[in-house]
């Protein structure tokens, strides 16, 4: 199709509706961990000075691994339960805080590579199955079930500073005796409550510790009115339901119900609602969604009983407190119990036994969807429904990205998820379909009244914000970060271009931005096609009405400031530049510059392989280097003069 006719060519301004399209050369940086500078193996691999040897994963990195005997355990049927984390408020460092049947030990992980096992808190009373502990102002609070008069230990996490000649023994700091067992407690730290439940007190339910004064909590009343509480969640609720916005709620898990609680009042908490679901065997334990509007829940015993033939997460709406809504399950097609889980940034961290900790993406679950994104197996020697060896929790709330995985058989397991930045469809590369278009058909321009947005929004729009948290708008920040992760598909064949012949990029379906060496030219595509009708094809954007909309395209240059236009319809044209001959890739790389055109301006992303023509020896791979045109925004009218280029 021809360009575009102008109205008066010879005028030294013109006006043009276009889409503005600026050239630069992005370094491809290598695909790195959002968390950790290291990138390992799929397969999992030991960080440095660690022991044991590699599980199977997906998207998940392993760090490092200290078995139970490297953390206490003396080889006589120690085995490990819970896990929990602490941040020293002062220092910033992290630590691991790791049940075993005989108390509870502690783990430098601030170096998550290379953790040092500080020592160990012994059980108050007795060795058993379970401990579980949480941690409120620098402080650990630990029970213990069906372990007579052990009540809740109190422990000082600041004692770890500065501590000399590790491993050490430690005592704790003071003991609450309002129970004698308890099987689980949560802590509200927007309040200073704990939650104690399945005690001897309060028929099971919940028993509520005032924790104002961190080593001398005071009981506060408790609740009774739907019997045993397994587990609870408590929020002060930010959720849908206005009717409860600002209140203190427990979201809890009561053998055959979820159970909400008001517990704003302690002297006088109220039943909201509570639901079960046909055939439920044990309603165990779950986690609110961040925005308060889903909880997904795990049934101990449905996978161990036959009730269903593998392992199910059980999903829930709660967008009127009142009346739950029950959303069915998500199947993840593994043999295994599932035990704890928590949610962070729109990822469930599933502990599923002996299939290990199970990645789940949540964007989709208001329409009963779940899907498997990653996983690391730390029980390799089986899968069964019916054991409850492996994976017994999981810790995922360091700022750092460190997940901490406990598991009864293998001991602490340290994690990050490996996801590279841009990978939306999490492939494991960065490239044009799966990633690139998919945030450009997304693409809104920075928003800054937009709220954070979790892992979600990277998946299904490319907000990739900071972390796994998106932003909550897919801008140009996004679009650089993919384009400085950018790999492509690879491809073998990939390398040295010679005499009379393009060097071949590293995706052939990406455009060649060609140099000529010998000429200076450089051209779009050895046979003149536009990278704009490359876009339009594989993109199908609207900005391009009726597809006839003329672009313009420059390229503004170090040496000459010259501004080199092209008016292309789609799927035709070329842009040639001359630079002087004998310029190198570093040299041609100095030479290309940012246009400065009007924000308001915009065009789609598209990356080129940067292919040189050289009349010398065989040039050096170039799919190091992405030629990228940078999208501003949308549609507009902007001018700009022309510059005729004068040569000697």
């Amino acid at each position: 199709m021809p360009g575009p006719q102008v109205a008066n060519p010879c005028a030294a301004r013109r006006w043009i509706v276009a889409l503005g399209l600026v050239f630069f050369l992005v370094a491809l940086a290598p695909a790195v961990a959002l968390a950790h500078g290291e990138k390992g193996d799929i397969s999992g691999s030991s960080g440095g000075g660690a022991s044991g040897g590699p599980f199977a994963a997906l998207n998940v990195n392993l760090l490092s691994h200290l078995p139970l005997a490297d953390i206490g355990g003396d080889g006589s049927g120690i085995r490990g339960n819970d896990i929990w984390g602490w941040t020293d408020s002062q220092t910033g460092k992290e630590y691991a805080l790791v049940g075993r049947t005989d108390g509870t030990s502690f783990v430098d992980v601030s170096d998550p590579l290379n953790p040092i096992y500080l020592g160990i808190l012994p059980t108050h009373t007795g060795v058993t199955a379970w401990r579980d502990m949480k941690v409120y102002s620098d402080h650990m609070y630990v029970v213990s079930d069906l372990n007579a008069a052990h009540g809740m230990q109190i422990f000082d996490l600041t004692t770890l500073r500065g501590l000399s000649g590790p491993p050490v023994t430690f005592s704790e700091t003071a003991h609450y005796s309002g129970f004698t067992r308890a099987h689980n407690l949560a802590i509200n730290e927007d309040t200073g409550y704990a939650y104690v439940v399945g005690s001897n007190t309060f028929g099971g339910g919940l028993h509520f510790i005032d924790l104002t004064n961190p080593a001398s909590p005071v009981a506060a009343g408790g609740y009774s009115g739907d019997g045993y509480t397994h587990d609870t969640q408590v929020v002060n609720y930010q959720g849908p339901d206005t009717d409860y916005t600002g209140a203190e709620i427990a979201f809890s898990s009561n053998e055959d119900t979820i159970t909400i609680t008001d517990v704003s009042s302690k002297v006088s908490p109220s039943l909201i609602s509570k639901q079960g679901y046909a055939a439920a065997n044990y309603v165990h334990q779950g986690w609110l969604t961040e925005d308060h509007r889903y909880f997904l829940s795990n049934d101990e015993l449905d996978e161990r009983n036959g009730t269903v033939a593998t392992t199910v997460t059980h999903m829930w709406d709660l967008l009127d407190l009142d009346n739950p809504v029950y959303l069915g399950t998500y199947d993840h097609g593994t043999a295994s119990i599932d035990h704890n889980l928590y949610i962070k940034d729109g990822i469930a961290y599933e502990g599923n036994y002996t299939t290990g900790m199970r990645l789940v993406d949540t964007s989709a679950v208001g329409i009963g969807q779940l899907e498997t994104i990653g996983w690391i197996d730390t029980h390799p020697s089986k899968d069964s429904a019916t054991s409850f060896d492996g994976v017994w929790s999981v810790y995922p709330f360091f700022d750092s990205g460190t997940i901490l995985i406990g598991d009864r058989n293998e001991g602490l397991v340290v994690v990050e998820v490996d996801v590279v930045e841009g990978d939306v469809d999490l492939d494991g590369d960065v490239d044009i379909s799966g990633d690139i278009l998919v945030a450009l058909s997304n693409f809104t321009g920075p928003n800054p009244a937009s709220p954070a947005a979790p892992f979600n929004k990277l998946r299904s729009e490319g907000d990739i914000g900071p972390g796994l948290a998106g932003d909550g708008d897919v801008d140009v920040a996004d679009l650089l970060t993919m384009f400085a992760a950018f790999t492509g598909p690879l491809d073998e064949g990939a390398g040295e271009g010679g005499l009379g012949g393009p060097a071949e990029a590293g995706d052939p379906a990406i455009p060649d931005l060609i140099y000529d060496a010998a000429t200076g030219e450089v051209t779009l595509d050895a046979d003149g096609s536009s990278i704009i009708g490359y876009s339009l094809h594989n993109a199908t954007n609207s900005f391009l009405p009726g597809n006839h909309t003329p672009i313009l395209a420059g390229v503004t240059t170090a040496l000459t400031s010259q501004l080199e236009e092209a008016a292309l319809a789609p799927g035709s044209g070329s842009i040639g530049l001359v630079f002087p001959a004998g310029l190198d890739l570093a040299g041609l790389q100095a030479l290309l510059t940012v246009n400065q055109v009007s924000r308001s301006l915009g065009a789609p992303l598209v990356p080129f392989d940067l292919v040189v023509l050289s009349a010398g020896p065989p040039v050096p791979e170039p799919a190091t280097w992405t030629l990228a045109a940078l999208g501003m925004g949308s549609l507009g009218v902007f001018s700009l003069r022309r510059r005729r280029r004068r040569r000697a």
